[in-house]
């Protein structure tokens, strides 16, 4: 199957994130109803989804906040300015595809809502100059690396979970205690992936970039908006462009 077929299966066939969301809903509903030796009733499964959505309200606020601070802050003058030069230097595909990724990984280190919003911008303008300047660009390629800094969010400065351990009174205290992040974020050996993955990442992406098919057909008309219509703020603008 080629992958552009594939990809277009997926495409159409992959349920909206918030469907996903509500399916796996309806599996941790019912796993507890169906496998635990003293089935609990379904009002009593009720009672322990809602004691824990709402326990974990101070953490969603915080993913929230991360989110639409990111997204704030990958919008303002001095990242566009950024995002402008990247796109200067970018005068090959594979180079189109290795900055993206790079810039990504970075952002996405420093923080992963800047780095779903940035990325997805970095790709839209890679798309849009490789148009204006008559550039074979794999449009799809450059797209998956604008996300590819969600490979390394967890293991940098926004990671959820390091920084709930870290904190006084988290919900594990009792089994684990505090957990310093010089222990997990700081680590050795978080640092050493991280840097594999800031080196290998955007290398493959360069070799990509330079051997896979042009797709002017996908890419985005020159001057179009970015990330301003409520269409292009779905995973699915954002990764056609459209």
């Amino acid at each position: 199957m080629p992958l552009s077929t594939f990809g277009e299966y997926f495409r159409k066939a992959l349920p909206s994130p918030f469907t996903i969301a509500l399916l796996l809903t309806v599996v941790a509903f019912m796993l507890p109803v169906l496998l635990l030796p003293q089935t609990p009733s379904l009002l009593q499964v009720a009672g322990y989804w809602h004691k824990g959505f709402w326990e974990l309200l101070g953490f969603s606020m915080q993913m929230v906040l991360i989110l639409v601070l990111g997204h704030t802050l990958a919008l303002t003058a001095q990242a566009q300015r950024f995002i402008d030069r990247l796109t200067r230097l970018a005068t090959s595909p594979g180079k189109a595809a290795a900055f993206c990724g790079a810039a990504a990984l970075l952002t996405g280190f420093l923080n992963w809502g800047l780095c779903l919003i940035f990325g997805a911008i970095l790709a839209r303008k890679l798309a849009e100059s490789a148009r204006a300047r008559g550039l074979a660009l794999n449009y799809p390629l450059v797209a998956a690396a604008g996300y590819s800094g969600m490979m390394v969010w967890h293991g940098g400065l926004s990671g959820s979970a390091p920084l709930v351990v870290a904190g006084e009174g988290h919900f594990l205290a009792d089994q684990i205690g505090i957990v310093p992040v010089r222990q997990t974020l700081f680590s050795g050996f978080n640092l050493a992936v991280t840097a594999s993955l800031l080196l290998v990442v955007p290398l493959g992406l360069y070799l990509l970039g330079r051997r896979a098919a042009p797709t002017p057909e996908l890419l985005p008309p020159v001057g179009g908006p970015v990330l301003t219509a409520t269409a292009e703020q779905t995973p699915q603008g954002r990764a056609t462009g459209q």
